[in-house]
């Protein structure tokens, strides 16, 4: 609720509301630390969703990769998505229902894990 000069504001391509441009950096932040791949409007009585390549300058690099990564995820089926079941690793990972897979590698902690029932390699074990 400060007064600001003009060119410490930030204001949307969706909407006409004008924000602090640390104060609406913040706030995406905690959305997307949240989950939240559609950030709205800070105002209360806006349903306008920010666009991320307008806030790319407001928000960490961190954070701003974190966004695209949310809204990657959540344009995903969800009947598609699963975890690599590696704790430690927890890639989401993408069933494309081309193949009856059995085993697979996770490509980003490169360890093998059993697609149909998804957990770790269990060789000599069937899934059933």
């Amino acid at each position: 609720m400060d007064v600001n000069p003009f060119e410490e504001m930030f204001r949307s391509n969706t909407c006409s509301h004008l924000f602090c441009k640390d104060c609406v950096g913040k706030y995406v932040a905690a959305k997307i630390q949240e989950n939240i791949a559609m950030v709205k409007c800070p105002d209360m009585d806006c349903n306008a969703a920010l666009e991320p390549q307008f806030c790319r300058s407001i928000v960490p690099g961190e954070v701003f990769d974190r966004w695209e990564n949310v809204l990657c995820e959540s344009m995903v089926i969800a009947s598609q998505k699963f975890y690599c079941p590696f704790k430690d690793c927890s890639a989401m990972l993408v069933d494309d229902g081309e193949s009856d897979v059995v085993r697979s590698e996770c490509p980003v902690c490169h360890r093998l894990f059993c697609a149909q029932g998804k957990v770790v390699w269990h060789a000599g074990i069937s899934c059933g």
